[in-house]
Parts: C-alpha cells; sequence; structure tokens
C-alpha cells in the first residue's frame, strides 16, 4: 500500500525541478567550508605580521618608566589630542549665528569632553555668570 506522499510524489519530481539538490548543495557547501577557512587563515598571518611590526620592547616605551604630570585644579585635554577641535559653520549673512560641530570622526570612545559638544548659536554666545 502506498502513502499518500508516495502518490504525489515521485522519486525524481523534486531533484528534477530544482527544489532539492543534495549533491549541489554539498557542493556549495564544502567550497564555502574551503573559503571561509582560507581567509581565515591569511587574516590570522596578516595580523601576526602587524604585531611583530608594531610591538616595541617596553623599554623602548618611555612613558612606562616616568612619572607623568602632576595634578591640576582644572583638567586639559592631552597634547596628543590638538588636531581633536570642533569646526564652527558661521552664518556669513547673519553674525552671531552658526553651528559648532562635534568631530566625532576624530574622537576615541564614547564619552563627548565638555569642550567638544555640538553647539548651535543664536547672536552669539551668552556669558552668564552662574
Amino acid at each position: 500500500m502506498d502513502r499518500i506522499n508516495d502518490r504525489y510524489l515521485k522519486a525524481n519530481q523534486v531533484a528534477e525541478n530544482g527544489l532539492l539538490d543534495r549533491r549541489l548543495f554539498l557542493k556549495r557547501g564544502l567550497q564555502f567550508g574551503i573559503i571561509t577557512s582560507l581567509a581565515s587563515t591569511v587574516s590570522l598571518v596578516s595580523a601576526k605580521e602587524n604585531d611583530s611590526v608594531s610591538k616595541k620592547k617596553s623599554s623602548d616605551l618611555t612613558w612606562m618608566h616616568e612619572p607623568g604630570t602632576p595634578f591640576s585644579t582644572y583638567g586639559q585635554p592631552s597634547k596628543f589630542e590638538d588636531n581633536v577641535l570642533r569646526y564652527p559653520s558661521a552664518n556669513e549673512m547673519v553674525p552671531g549665528n552658526g553651528v559648532s560641530w562635534t568631530p566625532l570622526h576624530l574622537m576615541e570612545g564614547a564619552i563627548t569632553p565638555n569642550g567638544l559638544h555640538f553647539e548651535r548659536h543664536h547672536n552669539g554666545v551668552p556669558q552668564i555668570n552662574p
């Protein structure tokens, strides 16, 4: 006695219609696995080469052997962050109006320092005594 599915699906019906091709699936799976393993191997090799070039001995790093600057009453940005500045785009037709943009592309991390916050100005920046 035939099952109901056997009456409607013949042995080659699914494979010939392209709905299920086991050999093709296995070939593509094998190709994907080979390509993935080659890509990971290449990336590991290049990472090791970059590490060997960029590593310095700790004796070469002077900041690891000398004390830093003393405490100050008001924090200042690092001298290595001199290029991280807000860039204003003022409206030439109306003096005092404009925008100071935060340089997100130059910042490291997620915390925005006070001096780099986005500002929108109308008639200049007021000097308010808190």
